[in-house]
């Protein structure tokens, strides 16, 4: 048909969104920061995440299309950029040399943290990051 792509809102592409639909969405995203800053909601899915990829937790999908762990990640990035890497590195410092070196974990913190953020660098460094944290298992369990 020749109608224009419907946006987020439910409105027409190059159609101006209502106010209500404005509001809304502010207090979603007002909503949704509550949950994951001030909640610290965020901070708990990153720690899991994040012991999921250094292996010290079962991780499954890791970067499978949606709902992967790295894809996870990514979505708190876009919605809390500067709480983020705050996280990260909280998480990370608490991380046993056994799962992760500090090389690797500053290596990981400094790819979290590049402003402004890419989709594919950021998903690499995290597949890096439980790439070496595995290698570096290995390793250990070899001696």
């Amino acid at each position: 048909s020749g109608a224009p792509p419907a946006t987020p809102g439910g409105a027409a592409a190059g159609t101006p969104r209502s106010g209500d639909v404005v509001r809304r969405d502010a207090e979603r995203a007002a909503t949704l920061r509550r949950l994951l800053v001030d909640d610290r909601l965020g901070n708990t899915i990153a720690e899991g995440v994040l012991k999921a990829l250094t292996g010290d937790l079962p991780a499954y999908a890791l970067d499978e299309g949606h709902g992967s762990l790295v894809g996870v990640l990514w979505r708190l990035r876009l919605f809390c950029p500067h709480d983020l890497p705050a996280w990260c590195h909280a998480v990370l410092a608490n991380v046993p040399e056994r799962f992760a070196s500090n090389d690797i974990k500053q290596d990981l913190i400094n790819s979290i943290a590049a402003d402004p953020p890419r989709k594919d660098a950021f998903c690499d460094a995290l597949l890096v990051f439980s790439a070496r944290c595995r290698d570096l298992a290995k390793l250990l369990r070899e001696q």
